[in-house]
């Protein structure tokens, strides 16, 4: 009976030392997710302030601008330094003017006459409208963008 009482405490001992290993494993793999889900919290709230910065300077080409400061903001990253968007988005402001509606704009001769001037709205009206259904189906931001600034005219 000593035997088989001890041979119990002895898988009783084995089996807590496992529990105790499986716990710590499974603080561990907690520990990664959360590390994981905080450096995704970064990333995202990163990218909000990007788009936010973007959005006060008044970029027009959204998509360029985004990509640009975002490959700046890695570089910064990857050399360690400070990661200030609102500085990277004011150079970027200087350097690349096109992307913030600052380059050469072509100006459009208006239509000439009464009828071209009746012709180029209704044209522009239909434009519009199947720019803003297109936008509507599609959900695609640049389609949305292409309504407003026909709408705007």
């Amino acid at each position: 009976m000593k035997g088989e009482q001890q041979k119990g405490e002895q898988q009783k001992g084995e089996q807590q030392k496992g529990e105790q290993l499986n716990g710590e494993e499974r603080a561990a793999a907690l520990e990664q997710e959360l590390a994981a889900a905080r450096a995704e919290l970064q990333h995202e709230r990163l990218t909000r302030q990007m788009e936010n910065e973007l959005r006060r300077a008044g970029a027009i080409e959204t998509e360029a601008a985004t990509a640009l400061l975002r490959e700046r903001v890695r570089a910064a990253q990857e050399a360690g330094k400070e990661v200030d968007v609102r500085g990277f988005v004011a150079e970027m402001k200087k350097a690349k003017g096109v992307l913030f509606g600052g380059g050469a704009k072509t100006q459009v001769s208006p239509p000439s006459g009464a009828t071209g001037a009746a012709r180029s709205e209704r044209t522009s009206v239909e434009a519009a409208t199947q720019a803003a259904e297109a936008a509507r189906a599609s959900g695609d931001r640049r389609a949305l963008l292409r309504y407003l600034r026909l709408r705007r005219g």
